[in-house]
């Protein structure tokens, strides 16, 4: 065979094998994507609260306390997230949860509403906006609660909904109209 043959037969075999490296490379690339880089593009919020009693004194208010709901939304993710909705909830329930795990659901079924508010709109006071990369937002929502007798508590639970619909969600719960606890002094 002349050897003119051969280096056609050699170009022709060379260039499959880069057509198959091309294909082969490309075909990692999008697998690798969807697998690892697509799903930390999703929107991850870290949403963390808590509970405390105010003991300032509220003028004219015998028998009131005051509730400090404190909500931190932080975006944890790779990409800016929009929250579209806060949801605020409150409910008197009359007894303590039971140990183990609690289920929002459960603790607050059949029990009384005192709160119930979604906000739509950006405003200074809700979380409701904008969260570029490692931002973060802190709210202190305020309520004055009747005191009662007999075991009660008071669950919070607070939730934003992303503009694609995801949610993320956080409550706390304590006695109602618990006093703070005095450090302890030695």
């Amino acid at each position: 065979m002349p050897i003119g043959k051969w280096k056609v037969r050699a170009e022709i075999l060379r260039n499959l094998t880069e057509v198959m490296a091309l294909v082969a490379a490309g075909t990692w690339a999008i697998w690798h994507f969807w697998l690892v880089e697509k799903p930390t593009l999703e929107p991850r919020l870290q949403v963390d609260s808590n509970l405390q009693w105010l003991t300032r004194p509220l003028p004219d208010q015998t028998g009131f306390c005051l509730a400090q709901f404190g909500v931190d939304v932080k975006n944890i993710g790779k990409v800016a997230v929009d929250i579209k909705t806060a949801h605020i909830q409150g409910w008197i329930i009359k007894s303590k949860p039971a140990e183990g795990y609690v289920d929002l659901t459960e603790l607050v079924n059949g029990a009384q509403t005192f709160v119930d508010k979604s906000f739509t709109e950006e405003a200074i006071n809700n979380q409701v906006g904008h969260y570029p990369i490692d931002s973060s937002m802190h709210n202190d929502y305020e309520f004055v609660m009747k005191k009662a007798a007999g075991v009660m508590e008071a669950v919070f639970s607070f939730e934003a909904t992303t503009a694609d619909g995801k949610q993320f969600q956080t409550y706390a719960w304590d006695d109602l109209c618990a006093q703070p606890e005095k450090p302890s002094s030695n």
